[in-house]
């Protein structure tokens, strides 16, 4: 219930600030923490097409991809997280 709260938060807040980064943010970790890595590793694709040199984007996506199995993605995600801080 607490996630569904939430959600409507970020969506209600996005409606007003649709390219927010921050709100983009905390919307994928709700998806994430509810299980829906798809939707979640999806949303931040689209935040590095937007933000390509947030390194927290990189190391986030990186985990997800592990949790979610796709280790290929997921170890190239940390190398560009490590590229951009070294």
């Amino acid at each position: 219930r607490i996630y569904e709260q939430a959600q409507t938060l970020v969506s209600d807040e996005l409606e007003r600030k649709p390219r927010n980064a921050r709100i983009r943010y905390n919307g994928a970790m709700l998806m994430a923490a509810e299980g829906k890595l798809p939707e979640a590793i999806g949303m931040f694709e689209i935040l590095l097409r937007d933000s390509p040199n947030r390194t927290v984007f990189w190391g986030t996506l990186a985990k997800l991809y592990a949790a979610n199995g796709q280790a290929d993605q997921a170890v190239a995600a940390r190398k560009q997280q490590k590229k951009l801080s070294p």
